[in-house]
């Protein structure tokens, strides 16, 4: 499935994302992984070409691919 990141960061807001397993932010201005607190079945996460520092606040204990090429 593939979700509007405005629709997607609300729903995170409320409770923990089950549904989402694989999630490409790619190319976008994240600064913080702090959003990702709520995804209990992450799997594979794409934050390539962002503007990361640090992986605080990525919490994600099923997280086996994490993607994080030209960042800061």
């Amino acid at each position: 499935k593939c979700f509007q990141a405005a629709w997607l960061f609300e729903l995170m807001a409320r409770r923990p994302v089950a549904v989402v397993q694989v999630l490409s932010l790619s190319r976008n201005r994240f600064r913080t992984l702090s959003h990702f607190q709520n995804f209990i079945n992450l799997q594979e996460l794409n934050m390539n070409f962002n503007q990361l520092e640090s992986l605080e606040g990525l919490v994600a204990p099923n997280l086996q691919k994490l993607f994080l090429s030209n960042n800061r």
